[in-house]
């Protein structure tokens, strides 16, 4: 059993870093900008698909089962990242750009979080 689940979030964590440095690279193609506007878009896109997971295919999810792993920890994991956030934000505040490194923190963290739990415990819409 634990070698399915090690085997989905290796395929899923892969499948997400590539997403992420996808999104990452295509931002860039199109923005340039000192905000680090390519995180926050996979950091956004990858809590949509954690809530929808968690939240209108809950059953599918509920048990922790390979489609868990996969999705959940593996492809979600991959695809946001916190550690390139937290990197970010420190070259921001080392270069002199003191407000980006404040709104990254702010709209990174408020709207990952704002967004999770709606699309968890109140979209009913969906």
């Amino acid at each position: 059993m634990i070698y399915n689940q090690l085997l989905a979030i290796f395929i899923g964590g892969g499948l997400g870093s590539m997403a992420r440095f996808g999104v990452t690279r295509g931002v860039l193609t199109y923005f340039k900008h000192d905000m680090p506007l390519g995180t926050f878009l996979a950091n956004i896109l990858a809590v949509i698909v954690l809530g929808l997971a968690l939240g209108k295919f809950e059953p599918l999810f509920s048990e922790k089962n390979f489609w868990y792993f996969f999705v959940v920890v593996g492809f979600t994991g991959g695809f946001s990242t916190f550690s390139t956030f937290s990197f970010e934000t420190i070259v921001l505040f080392k270069t002199g750009q003191l407000w980006y490194g404040i709104a990254n923190i702010i709209f990174s963290v408020g709207i990952t979080i704002t967004l999770l739990w709606y699309l968890i415990y109140k979209s009913q819409l969906l």
